[in-house]
């Protein structure tokens, strides 16, 4: 075999291993990078339950405070249309 072609040998087989370890390199940083988006999203999906479950709250304790000034409101209608057929009879 001539030194052409150990030289020429020996840089493709180089090439070819720079070229494996580059793209072995690159799909386990694109691994990592989507795990690290699975995560993100996960996250968020929490903060979004959270924040979900704290706006539920507050409807609900504005919908009971709407209807305990509802209910009070009615009274006072009653109250006050119970006098007046008092006064109108």
């Amino acid at each position: 075999m001539s030194l052409a072609s150990k030289v020429c040998l020996g840089m493709t087989a180089a090439l070819s291993l720079g070229m494996f370890l580059y793209v072995s390199g690159r799909q386990i940083k694109d691994t990592e990078r989507m795990h690290a988006a699975v995560l993100n999203d996960k996250l968020r999906q929490e903060e979004k339950k959270i924040y979900n479950v704290f706006l539920l709250e507050q409807q609900a304790e504005v919908t009971k405070i709407l209807k305990k000034q509802q209910k009070e409101d009615e009274e006072i209608s009653l109250k006050l249309l119970g006098n007046s057929e008092q006064d109108g009879i």
